[in-house]
């Protein structure tokens, strides 16, 4: 017992150890995106449940692996500081998702003998669908955090090229759903428009996966974008069953719904909540409502820079 215990024991530091290591090399050398950091722990979570006796070690990976990411690769670095706006959910967050992909898996390990084909597929599936949905909410949540930092809740903008954006937002997607078929339209004309290019790929990131799962819709969903003389608009359009029109006023509130919503996946009205946040802070508009096959989500960016104008003034 003392034994299974040790090489547990020191399986699970060992992993956790090279964990570690590789995420310092990927944050210094590759990508500052703490959500990636995320999966590599993710994935080492999986295998300690996998490879270990009960959940102890499950466990104290699961606390390690957040305390970790929060301490050494989310600003501030090398101290763990929950004043900060939105630190407390994400910490609280990725520990919930952690420790049930580690009680998942050890209960596919320890009822593995009398669970089914399918019921072991669906157990997986879980897995695969709570690990996704935690690298969603991190990058989410660490938007928020980005503007919520400066003193003004605005946003550092510079200079992007749209089709460029929009093309890093669409591959960042395929990469969570490889078999998903987008079609985009953007303008012929150079576009040049002041943004924070990581922000606004997350709007667009959100919108579309809003479209590709809880449209209802084999149909692919349309990312448009078209070209005004002071703004320029980003139209996400899917073909599916559209919105609850009860719930179209509120969408961007925050709050959950569970009538057909587009963004109740895992009960969180998050997602659409963001998006206004991020568009707030560009001092765009965006707005929720239906067409004749579907739903529409559009959103614009102003091509000179604002200072200090509300949204509601414009």
């Amino acid at each position: 017992m003392n034994k299974l215990l040790h090489n547990n024991t020191l399986f699970t530091l060992t992993l956790l150890g090279i964990a570690t290591a590789l995420a310092f090399l990927f944050f210094s050398f590759v990508s500052e995106n703490t959500a990636n950091i995320a999966l590599l722990y993710i994935i080492v979570q999986i295998l300690i449940a996998r490879y270990t006796n009960g959940y102890l070690h499950g466990l104290f990976s699961s606390v390690f692996s957040v305390i970790c990411i929060n301490f050494f690769f989310t600003y501030p670095f090398f101290r763990l500081n929950f004043t900060l706006s939105g630190y407390p959910v994400i910490f609280i967050g990725m520990l919930i998702i952690t420790l049930l992909t580690t009680a998942t898996t050890s209960s596919l390990l320890s009822d593995g003998s009398i669970l089914s084909d399918a019921e072991k597929r669906e157990l997986l599936e879980n897995i695969e669908n709570d690990s996704s949905w935690l690298l969603n909410m991190v990058e989410n949540l660490l938007s928020v955090t980005r503007i919520n930092d400066t003193v003004t809740h605005q946003v550092n903008k510079t200079p992007e090229i749209v089709e460029e954006v929009v093309a890093e937002a669409v591959q960042r997607l395929k990469k969570r759903f490889p078999s998903a078929s987008i079609i985009v339209h953007v303008p012929t004309d150079y576009l040049l428009i002041p943004m924070d290019a990581i922000l606004i790929e997350q709007v667009l990131i959100n919108l579309l996966e809003n479209a590709l799962i809880h449209s209802g819709s084999s149909h692919s969903p349309e990312l448009t974008v078209t070209d005004h003389p002071d703004h320029v608009t980003f139209c996400v359009k899917d073909f599916g069953h559209g919105l609850n029109p009860d719930v179209i006023p509120d969408i961007f509130s925050g709050i959950c719904h569970n009538t057909g919503s587009v963004d109740s996946h895992k009960g969180m009205g998050i997602g659409l909540s963001i998006c206004k946040t991020i568009i707030d802070a560009h001092n765009g508009y965006i707005e929720a409502k239906n067409h004749t096959n579907g739903a529409l989500f559009l959103f614009t960016l102003p091509k000179e820079e604002e200072e200090n104008i509300p949204c509601s003034q414009k």
